[in-house]
């Protein structure tokens, strides 16, 4: 569905993703995210350390956003992907949230937001 506005059409993002309040929780040490991820909000809740591999995606425009509920820190680690920019950092503290883009057609992930 879309609403009218003045301005234009606003798309909701379950028209683009096929569905609402996409969610996956992770409990483990371990994850990897995947194609299967894309448009999903992941929640980290462990009390122990989660360390997150990134490998090739292949989806055009993949998007991921990251919210770590637990006590453990969630480290995110470069598997087989080309190339990924961290500027923010690759460690997600507590109550910290972030976001991860494929950068279009190229082997390039980005990780933006409150990461250490």
């Amino acid at each position: 569905q879309s609403f009218q506005q003045k301005s234009g059409t606003i798309a909701l993002l379950s028209d683009v993703s096929g569905g609402d309040n996409l969610q996956r929780q992770v409990t483990k040490a371990t994850d990897i995210i995947t194609d299967a991820d894309n448009f999903y909000t992941i929640l980290f809740n462990a009390p122990n350390p989660i360390t997150v591999t990134l490998n090739t995606l292949t989806i055009d425009g993949f998007e991921v956003s990251y919210y770590n509920k637990g006590a453990g820190l969630v480290t995110f680690v470069q598997g087989t992907v080309t190339t990924l920019t961290a500027n923010d950092g690759l460690t997600l503290p507590q109550g910290k949230v972030g976001a991860m883009i494929k950068y279009q057609a190229t082997d390039e992930l980005i990780l933006k937001g409150e990461f250490e």
